[in-house]
């Protein structure tokens, strides 16, 4: 596995942040959706301008109440280079190579973004994230997804009840457990003495494949999750990874 990381892309696109602010993302269609994966990492040093894009449009859309599902999915194999990130997983870097497959491509790379598994591009692209999040939410989605979360039968779990409609062929439900204003101060690495913000960090997933149109299914809280910026996003994927529809919900804190 060949890990490519496109700073030079980062440099070009970074300077156009800076003297490009992105236009209103604009909603034509009132049951569109567009989910954002970010494959990210603590120990890649590109990867903050991608993290901070993700924010600021988590922000955004949370203050205009666009259906706008960012998910940032930090991956493993940066570990290796001389620091671990906390929030890293191997099924993180499984899910990236999935989609890496999709898009006919032999490698992986951060910080990539992903936007309802239909794009991909630089993480840090600010003027292609607008556009592509404006492709997308001009889209009608094809399922609707509501869901419903309880207290699970065991402590530190959650019940998540999930209705769809239609009820889509040959698809998977995935439900992300997502976590707001994190920050780790890095002492190793690319980005050592750094002190890096996070939002939307995936801390729990769960993927089931859809049988009926009704469900339910649990995910387990970690311990040190702050419920107050967490939130539950569901999204319903073909075998293409292609996004059908999506929802999301806050936490109600404990």
């Amino acid at each position: 596995m060949r890990i490519l990381t496109p700073i030079v892309l980062l440099t070009f696109s970074t300077i156009a942040c800076a003297a490009d602010k992105p236009k209103p993302v604009p909603t034509t269609q009132p049951n569109a959706v567009a989910v954002i994966e970010l494959f990210t990492s603590e120990g890649c040093s590109s990867c903050p301008p991608a993290d901070a894009l993700l924010a600021e449009i988590l922000r955004d859309a949370r203050a205009k109440n666009q259906p706008i599902y960012p998910l940032a999915f930090h991956v493993d194999y940066w570990d290796r280079l001389g620091w671990r990130d906390p929030y890293s997983n191997p099924a993180h870097s499984a899910r990236q190579r999935a989609y890496s497959q999709s898009f006919h491509r032999d490698s992986i790379y951060t910080p990539q973004m992903i936007i309802n598994g239909v794009t991909e591009f630089v993480g840090s692209d600010r003027t292609r994230a607008t556009q592509e999040l404006a492709k997308a939410l001009e889209q009608p989605a094809k399922v609707t997804v509501k869901l419903t979360v309880a207290p699970g039968k065991k402590p530190n779990a959650l019940t998540v009840t999930y209705d769809l409609n239609p009820l889509p062929k040959s698809a998977q439900l995935h439900i992300a457990l997502v976590e707001r204003n994190l920050q780790t101060k890095v002492l190793r690495g690319e980005n050592a003495a750094r002190t890096l913000s996070h939002d939307n960090v995936v801390r729990a997933f769960e993927s089931i494949p859809l049988e009926k149109s009704q469900g339910q299914l649990d995910v387990t809280l970690p311990l040190d999750l702050k419920r107050q910026n967490a939130s539950i996003i569901g999204y319903v994927q073909n075998q293409t990874m292609h996004t059908l529809g999506a929802t999301g919900r806050d936490l109600a804190p404990e």
